[in-house]
């Protein structure tokens, strides 16, 4: 007897051969790349022109970049023309908005790869960006970081110790740099076309004094005095000092400020500080001018001999447990006096560690007065400045009526606005 087998066919399991969703768009994701990487890779010619700082002619032609856009706009077409044939994938949204991405960016690319225009992308962002939501302010570039350490630890130190007047003072220095480094920087950004970044100057606090708000405000005006136009937008050192070094001084003064101005309420409240004491007296110094040797030593109680003091054929004694040098001339005569810490006296008035607009208020002048640097040597020049941290000088002559004329030269940090070094010396006589 025949055993008839019947056979059930089940049907076929469609699923096993659907592919995934990276299977479908791994192509059009790959076409959109090779759109994007002209934006990084450039291989060919470039040429541009510029007058007073700013580019007036711009002309690139990216090889690479056109081989790229090419091949990508060639899997673009190709995949929107087969897509939904035999053996293609099917058409979908996904992959069909990520084709026509691909194609539109490989277009835009072809164009700017043969120079054909010269659209800068992130600026344009940043455009959009600064509109929207309004400029953004620039990122700082640190001191080293035991530098950034020192100056806040001096900033708190000070804060907590000295007079109402003399934080006041420091508080008003503090201030008046951010004014006249951030409008520098506003200034650089508005005339190399860079709308995106800008600094907000900070408020005055009320607890300042209409002179101290006089002090801040010049500043700002010799800042904008002092940015002309001849502005360097393209090269890489003037960027780096505007971008980075001069925006991490703003910032780093604002970091200062909080501390002041915390220090300055917990201890005094909102209070305006009194008139203070203007007095130029030198305090602390046991010597002077013009002292012989053995004057000195009697003064110190040493029997120390002074040594050679460089090249220069003057001779010298170092104290510095006082905080002193003296430099004695030809004839043996005291000719110049330098103090830095530890020195705890005064010279007319003025103490190591004190402040600019203390310097001002007390001897006039001395203003914050920060200049654009004119080229990219002068801009490398004021980086360097930072990394070594050499002090800047200002001068001052004692000319009141009854005293020998002398000269003042007060040296700070290059970052800062503090006295570090004080020093006094004669003059030459004329001719």
């Amino acid at each position: 007897m025949r055993v008839l087998e019947t056979k059930t066919e089940r049907p076929c399991d469609m699923s096993q051969n659907t592919p995934g969703l990276w299977h479908r768009l791994r192509r059009p994701i790959f076409a959109l790349i090779l759109g994007m990487l002209p934006f990084w890779l450039f291989m060919g010619t470039t040429q541009q022109a510029s007058v007073n700082g700013m580019v007036v002619q711009d002309t690139r032609f990216n090889i690479l970049g056109l081989i790229l856009a090419i091949a990508g706009l060639v899997m673009a077409a190709k995949m929107l023309k087969n897509d939904g044939s035999y053996g293609e994938p099917a058409r979908g949204w996904p992959r069909t908005v990520l084709c026509v991405a691909a194609g539109l960016l490989c277009i835009f690319q072809i164009g700017q790869s043969a120079g054909l225009y010269n659209v800068n992308v992130g600026q344009s962002i940043d455009n959009l960006q600064s509109r929207l939501f309004g400029p953004s302010e620039p990122r700082p570039k640190s001191l080293a970081s035991e530098l950034d350490k020192d100056v806040r630890a001096r900033t708190e130190q000070r804060s907590a110790t000295v007079s109402q007047v003399l934080l006041r003072d420091d508080i008003a220095t503090s201030l008046a740099r951010i004014h006249a480094n951030a409008t520098l920087y506003n200034l650089y950004a508005e005339k190399c076309n860079n709308p995106g970044k800008r600094f907000v100057l900070d408020e005055i606090p009320a607890l300042l004094t209409d002179k101290d708000k006089a002090y801040v405000e010049k500043a700002q005006q010799l800042a904008a005095r002092n940015a002309s136009d001849r502005f360097d937008c393209q090269g890489e050192p003037m960027r780096d000092f505007m971008s980075n070094w001069l925006a991490g001084d703003v910032l780093r003064d604002r970091a200062n400020l909080a501390v002041q101005t915390a220090a300055y309420r917990e201890r005094f409240g909102d209070k305006p500080a009194g008139a203070g004491d203007d007095t130029l007296v030198t305090t602390g110094l046991g010597v002077w001018l013009g002292d012989s040797i053995s004057q000195v030593q009697t003064a110190f109680g040493t029997t120390a001999m002074p040594v050679p003091a460089g090249k220069s054929g003057k001779t010298k004694l170092d104290f510095p447990d006082r905080g002193m040098e003296l430099v004695f001339d030809f004839a043996g005569k005291v000719d110049t006096i330098t103090v830095r810490a530890p020195f705890t006296g005064s010279i007319v008035g003025l103490k190591i560690g004190d402040s600019r607009r203390t310097v001002n208020r007390l001897l006039g002048e001395s203003w914050i007065d920060v200049r654009l640097p004119y080229d990219n040597a002068a801009a490398d020049y004021d980086i360097q400045f930072r990394k070594k941290t050499p002090g800047t000088q200002s001068q001052w002559i004692d000319r009141r009526q009854g005293n020998p004329q002398t000269v003042l030269l007060l040296q700070g940090a290059s970052y800062a606005s503090q006295i570090d070094e004080i020093k006094l010396v004669t003059p030459r006589p004329p001719g």
